[in-house]
């Protein structure tokens, strides 16, 4: 399946909840192009959380170097497969922080980082994707924060 199918399903999900492939994509999701990797240590607050056949697609924020940055994580039961994503939406349009480090049996994942803004026009959310849970696979996405 291609990059952009599944972005397109976790897309969907998140503005309209868990949808089949099939239907409409609503909007072009790009990679967000100024995304950073993680320097350190993955976990920070837990801003919001969804659980789902034992694992958690959390999105996590946390200052550094003087500014707040958001940031997706997958933990629990992973899979080898199991992905995550967080989808910044700002204003009419939305892009994806690609992911820094797949899912493999029993061990974290997450996406790069993304500064926070205090401007209040931008929004994150946290999305998992899960390629062996239903015959298409399934998404999960946080609420927005």
């Amino acid at each position: 399946m291609s990059i952009s199918v599944i972005l397109a399903h976790v897309l969907t999900a998140a503005l309209t909840g868990p949808s089949p492939l099939a239907g409409p994509v609503p909007m072009i999701v790009t990679q967000c192009s100024d995304a950073l990797p993680w320097p350190g240590d993955t976990r920070g607050s837990v801003v919001r959380r969804v659980d789902f056949n034992g694992r958690s697609v959390e999105l996590h924020a946390k200052r550094f170097n003087g500014k707040q940055y958001g940031w997706a994580r997958l933990t629990g039961s992973t899979r080898t497969g199991d992905e995550v994503y967080m989808m910044v939406h700002k204003g009419d349009q939305s892009c994806y922080t690609r992911l820094q480090r797949i899912g493999i049996d029993g061990y974290d994942a997450w996406s790069q980082m993304w500064p926070s803004s205090s401007q209040g026009s931008q929004r994150f959310q946290a999305c998992g994707w899960f390629p062996h849970d239903g015959p298409q696979g399934t998404s999960r996405c946080t609420d927005h924060w």
